[in-house]
């Protein structure tokens, strides 16, 4: 019995030593994506648009803790301004691929049109792409009319998960 209770004993220890959990992530949502942006202390403009040309995007090393990768890409469309998708938009951008902790950022589909969150760097503008794949969506009918209403009337409700 006392070997028996020895065993349970190191087999807790041994559970608490590990992770637990995995990471959570909410759905990806125009609207999230919008809210996070607006209320940064960073700068960033909300961006629809498409890639041009092919570039060749660098995945970031898997388990490899808090680790990352950066690609160049070239988008164009426009950013959001007072009146909707109004402001054009040509550049260059970093793509950053995080991870956080072992877990690693997917590339985000950049073959069709796109809303993404470009924040305003002093090395230039940056789309960081985490794993929860949520600063990068595809610009759906729903989600862009969802973004453009949060944005001229305030009334900001993500679907719930």
């Amino acid at each position: 019995m006392k070997g028996h209770m020895m065993l349970r004993i190191a087999t807790l220890f041994a559970l608490a030593a590990t992770p637990v959990s995995a990471l959570s992530c909410l759905p990806p949502d125009p609207v999230r994506m919008y809210e996070a942006a607006r209320d940064s202390d960073e700068t960033f403009v909300i961006f629809k648009g498409h890639s041009v040309g092919t570039a060749q995007i660098r995945l970031p090393p898997r388990n490899v803790p808090d680790a990352s990768a950066i690609s160049r890409i070239r988008i164009e469309g426009a950013s959001l301004g007072p009146t909707g998708f109004s402001d054009p938009v040509e550049a260059q951008v970093s793509l950053v691929l995080d991870c956080t902790n072992i877990w690693c950022a997917d590339p985000p589909d950049l073959s069709g049109e796109f809303l993404a969150a470009v924040q305003a760097t002093s090395q230039g503008p940056v789309i960081t792409v985490s794993p929860c794949a949520d600063n990068v969506l595809p610009a759906t009918e729903d989600g862009v009319a969802r973004l453009l209403a949060c944005h001229a009337t305030g009334d900001c409700r993500a679907p719930l998960p």
